[in-house]
């Protein structure tokens, strides 16, 4: 297993969410997009970024995408939670987080399959 793609899967889905996070405020800011439709897409979008932090990972690693995507996407589903809680402070349950662990591991086995083979 490689640690090193591992770690840039998780970096580069934490980029891709601050990236996308940037557009939708940007969209909400200027755009004048509804804040309720845009709250929905920034959710979605940590989905998005666990996907690609899977495919990240593979695609450096090489080989066994689905495993090097997982663990990329759960890297990512929890140093993205870890960073929020830092940054704003609020108590936060454990079962969401989680679920959008699990969720990230499944996104970024799937990431890392598609990231290996396309």
């Amino acid at each position: 297993m490689e640690v090193r793609s591992v770690l840039w899967g998780g970096l580069v889905g934490l980029a891709t969410a601050l990236l996308l996070a940037l557009i939708w405020a940007l969209l909400i800011r200027v755009g004048g997009l509804p804040e309720g439709p845009a709250l929905k897409a920034a959710y979605y979008s940590g989905f998005l970024s666990a996907l690609v932090s899977g495919g990240a990972a593979a695609r450096s690693a090489g080989m066994k995408g689905w495993l090097h995507g997982g663990l990329g996407g759960l890297f990512y589903g929890l140093l993205a939670p870890a960073l929020s809680l830092l940054i704003f402070s609020a108590q936060r349950n454990f079962l969401p987080l989680l679920l959008h662990a699990a969720l990230a591991l499944f996104l970024g086995a799937v990431g890392g399959i598609l990231g290996l083979n396309l």
